[in-house]
């Protein structure tokens, strides 16, 4: 599954906290949050422009200052996976997409068909563009 990574000029207590704080202002979550599984419901627009209803599990381990997503409607689910790595008083943020559990075999092989080296390329520019908002927001809080 695609992964990409990228260096934060801030230690990994900063960047994760940062970071855990946007997404928590994001998924507008209320109080702190802890070991426990968080899930949120939204509805949003679909490919076709039709209204789907998004499950969104937020779990966090700061142990291993890992923070994990599921999204999951009908059709798919997709697990996204953000663990950041000290490197002295710097940060390497590495950020995973796996999609799984699609009830139907042609978008299961899409899925397969979009890791192919070609085609990954797009996949991981759209992950790299992620990575550098995360990272000029996270350096960009003084």
């Amino acid at each position: 599954m695609p992964s990409v990574s990228v260096k934060i000029e801030e230690n990994i207590e900063k960047s994760f906290d940062s970071v855990l704080n946007k997404f928590k202002e994001d998924m507008n979550i209320k109080g702190a949050i802890t070991q426990e599984p968080i899930e949120v419901k939204v509805k949003t627009r679909g490919v076709m422009g039709e209204m789907v209803e998004v499950n969104q599990t937020i779990s966090v381990d700061k142990e291993y200052y890992q923070i994990k997503i599921e999204n999951e409607t009908k059709k798919t689910k997709a697990i996204t996976t953000f663990s950041f790595e000290a490197k002295g008083d710097k940060t390497i943020l590495v950020y995973s997409e796996f999609p799984s559990g699609a009830t139907s075999k042609v978008r299961s092989l899409n899925y397969l068909m979009f890791e192919l080296p070609l085609l990954s390329r797009g996949t991981k520019k759209k992950m790299n563009n992620k990575l550098a908002y995360i990272k000029n927001f996270v350096e960009g809080i003084n």
